[in-house]
């Protein structure tokens, strides 16, 4: 809640801050799906088991997969003795954006039917906010003894200090990759990147 401006002479300024930064939490959700090889059923298992495989191939822990969802569904064209496939998406944690391709390209052959981003952050986010508030204060004070100055007024204490707009935005970029039958998508991984934003009002009396 902004502050009201004391009725003694003052100098109102507002610091801002801007940081763009790597995100190293990519979560993507991936669905795998029983299918036929022939007159036998690649159950759900094996395809689990090859998923963990793989991924400790890419050094990517196990531990960062994680069961989101269990789905099945029953074929209508086996009558009297139809066929139940089983689905599972999990989420997966990845560290870089980079490591996306790979994984796409060795999971295709999989009963891959979905492969897409989820959410992204950053694990140092806290102390990247504090950061930035440390940035627009400098901003800040910096804007104040510069206008002081060109007043030929002395900067003094200060009166008030208020959360002028803080928000994060994602830089947009399209990263959905849709799997088929035949195989993932070719379509490029691209770049992300987040890009925070911090501003405050500060009110300095002029001596």
């Amino acid at each position: 809640m902004a502050q009201e401006i004391p009725s003694r002479t003052s100098l109102a300024v507002v610091g801002n801050a801007e940081l763009s930064i790597v995100p190293d939490m990519i979560y993507v959700n991936l669905t795998l799906q029983e299918y036929l090889e022939g007159n036998e059923k690649v159950d759900i298992q094996s395809l689990e088991s090859d998923l963990i495989e793989r991924l400790n191939s890419m050094d990517i822990p196990p531990e960062h997969l994680q069961l989101e969802n269990l789905s099945a569904f029953q074929t209508s064209f086996d009558y009297p003795n139809p066929k139940v496939f089983v689905a599972k998406t999990y989420s997966l944690l990845l560290n870089r954006f980079e490591q996306f391709a790979p994984l796409r390209a060795d999971l295709q052959d999989l009963g891959l039917t979905s492969l897409n981003l989820s959410y992204y952050s950053h694990s140092q986010m806290d102390s990247l906010n504090t950061h930035l508030r440390k940035l627009a204060w400098q901003n800040a004070l910096e804007q104040a003894e510069s206008l002081s100055l060109l007043s030929q007024q002395k900067l003094g204490k200060l009166l008030s200090i208020d959360d002028y707009n803080t928000f994060r935005r994602n830089i947009p970029a399209t990263f959905s990759e849709p799997a088929a039958s035949s195989g993932v998508s070719s379509k490029s991984a691209i770049r992300k990147a987040i890009l925070l934003n911090y501003s405050l009002r500060a009110i300095f009396e002029i001596l």
